[in-house]
């Protein structure tokens, strides 16, 4: 039985900024696809009542394009080891993990930035390894156990950055009803802000998992 091995923080940080740095056009490419989109949708379908629809729209159309990103990405670093594609259980991983945080996060941050932690590479495993939901929650759980400080660390800092941009974002939506210049650049700006963090959750999920699957295959094949 093979013993695995932490991956630091630092080390995280260092691999989201190396995948970032050589994969820039695909995950650039499909933020700026998803902030055009989910602008045009704001204005074609304004309103609170056709916004609720318009969110709908743009959250399945964003669930895909994640998906696909998330796909590309694994396959240019060669970790993909099945052509099926699962969505439903992608699907399953998120509606499960972000059940499980929400409810941590709502009994205090520091469960709910330790499940994300530990669940953060179901999806990869899904994608690249054709695991079902419950197995892939599993086998995060059980790949991140050395790492899962090092890994809430990193959750932490994602928050702070995700939380501070909410900030600016609000604040800039209520100067824009103020001023009632509700205009297709402000609300361009600020779903690029938007899709732009949710992209850097896939670089981190990816990263995350490369850096665990390196490890692994280091150990087995030491170990075989």
């Amino acid at each position: 039985m093979s013993s695995q091995q932490g991956v630091s923080a630092g080390a995280i940080f260092a691999g989201v900024g190396d995948v970032a740095m050589r994969h820039g056009r695909i995950w650039g490419l499909a933020t700026l696809f998803m902030a055009v989109a989910y602008t045009l949708l704001d204005l074609v379908l304004p309103g609170e009542d056709l916004g609720a629809l318009a969110s709908f729209v743009g959250g399945i159309a964003n669930f895909f394009v994640t998906y696909h990103v998330t796909e590309t990405l694994l396959r240019s670093e060669g970790l993909m080891s099945t052509s099926q594609r699962n969505y439903a259980s992608v699907l399953g991983v998120s509606i499960l993990s972000t059940l499980g945080a929400g409810l941590g996060f709502l009994v205090l941050i520091v469960p709910g930035l330790y499940l994300f932690a530990r669940w953060s590479i179901a999806t990869p495993l899904v994608i690249a390894e054709g695991r079902n939901a419950s197995d892939a929650m599993a086998e995060s759980w059980r790949r991140t156990a050395s790492s899962a400080w090092a890994l809430v660390a990193v959750f932490a800092v994602y928050t702070l950055g995700v939380v501070a941009m909410i900030g600016l974002a609000i604040t800039g939506i209520i100067s824009v009803e103020n001023t009632g210049a509700e205009t297709a650049p402000a609300l361009f700006v600020g779903n690029l802000v938007s899709t732009s963090l949710g992209m850097v959750a896939v670089l981190l999920s990816v990263a995350i998992y490369r850096a665990l699957a390196d490890d692994t295959s280091r150990y087995e094949d030491v170990f075989g």
